[in-house]
């Protein structure tokens, strides 16, 4: 497995893919997922999960990396706070019961783990992932909990805001991706000046319906960091 593609930067891009895009697209024939896995030549993608994150969470992705939802994970997650000391058993039990994983809100999100293709999103749309850095737990555990304010209070004072950087090989089928991953890639590969006033599609909200293997965790910017702090507008470490 070869470096990282990085959409927002073409220069990791393989020659192939670049030149892929650089033709006349009426020339070309329909991108398939077959065609674009073929395009990345094997090499893995660059992918941010947004997430806020206490000491021992960082510390437990370097090792396992991203995990997908479940049931037991969601356990896991509360029973190592409780363990920490970040919250009491009390609160761990009624947060359970308010997960989305117990609630009528059950299946959303289980057994994936949510990215976003480009740092576009955390430079341009900070609003979208907002909520992802403001509160602890992922959407399975503060989802509910917004709607109740001694709860929200809690899950907003725990862990730091988090980006992890990871680089995830694709096959076919790919995973679901909305916008289009294609659609994606030909709007970073054409040049700025000709975007004019169109509608961004810098970005996409991919759902992987795999663990992301520790091996696989390039890095983790956190709240404080330079690196998490040059994006204006997302939530800081307070």
């Amino acid at each position: 497995m070869g470096d990282a593609i990085e959409l927002d930067d073409v220069r990791t891009w393989p020659e192939c893919l670049q030149q892929r895009f650089a033709e006349p697209s009426s020339e070309l024939a329909p991108l398939t997922d077959e065609l674009l896995v073929e395009l990345l030549e094997g090499r893995p993608l660059r992918m941010y999960h947004a997430t806020r994150l206490l000491p021992h969470e960082v510390d437990r992705i370097k090792a396992e990396g991203l995990l997908r939802l479940t049931h037991e994970l969601v356990q896991s997650k509360l029973d190592d706070a409780v363990r920490v000391g970040a919250m009491t058993e009390a609160q761990a039990v009624e947060a359970r019961a308010g997960s989305i994983i117990e609630t009528k809100y059950e299946g959303r999100r289980e057994g994936q783990v949510c990215f976003v293709l480009s740092l576009d999103k955390f430079e341009h749309s900070p609003g979208d992932v907002g909520p992802l850095l403001s509160s602890w737990g992922g959407e399975s555990i503060y989802h509910v909990a917004a709607l109740d304010p001694p709860r929200r209070a809690l899950m907003r004072s725990l862990g730091l805001p988090s980006i992890v950087a990871a680089d995830v090989p694709l096959s076919t089928p790919l995973p679901y991706t909305s916008p289009s991953l294609s659609s994606v890639i030909a709007w970073h590969a054409r040049p700025r000046e000709t975007l004019g006033n169109e509608t961004p599609r810098s970005s996409a909200d991919v759902f992987l319906t795999a663990d992301v293997p520790a091996a696989n965790i390039a890095t983790i910017w956190q709240a404080g960091s330079p690196e998490y702090d040059r994006f204006e507008g997302l939530p800081s470490g307070n």
